[in-house]
């Protein structure tokens, strides 16, 4: 049989479950942490320190506003916590960001993916909020990774 038969597809696709569910929870987690970190602010997003604690894991406390609406009200303590990655070779998820997004300052999406550690940035030259569906470079980046299991180059730029 091909490469592309039926059954080997679907095993490619069932393996990449996972990487799908981590990738999108990745990305809930980039949007939320940039969107409390951006704050409909231009200024750069404020450096994260990340202390050792037990497991491997790093944490960190992010002071948020409760009410983005009032930033300079009542605040809250959000703690962070992450796994950095052994090998940074062995990346495991990637993070699109495009240069002149509206919503989500592309100095935001930087510091996501070096805080990450392990995530591939894919930088998108444009000023659209998203770029899967209308870049096809995008599309294929992203193809590639949920089906084919290949993760993006360091420094994969779409235009």
């Amino acid at each position: 049989m091909s490469d592309n038969s039926v059954p080997q597809l679907a095993e490619r696709q069932r393996r990449g479950l996972p990487v799908l569910v981590t990738l999108l929870i990745l990305a809930l987690i980039a949007g939320i942490i940039t969107g409390i970190i951006s704050s409909g602010s231009s200024e750069a997003p404020p450096e994260l320190t990340w202390t050792p604690i037990d497991g491997g894991l790093e944490e960190t406390i992010l002071k948020t506003p409760v009410d983005h609406d009032a930033p300079g009200g009542e605040t809250l303590d959000l703690r962070i916590l992450r796994r950095p990655a052994d090998d940074p070779a062995q990346r495991i998820g990637s993070l699109l960001g495009n240069t002149g997004d509206p919503a989500t300052p592309f100095a935001s999406t930087e510091s996501m993916v070096a805080s990450l550690a392990s995530a591939v940035l894919v930088t998108i030259e444009s000023n659209n909020h998203g770029g899967y569906g209308t870049n096809e470079c995008v599309n294929e980046t992203v193809h590639r990774y949920l089906i084919d299991l290949t993760m993006p180059e360091v420094g994969t730029r779409c235009s």
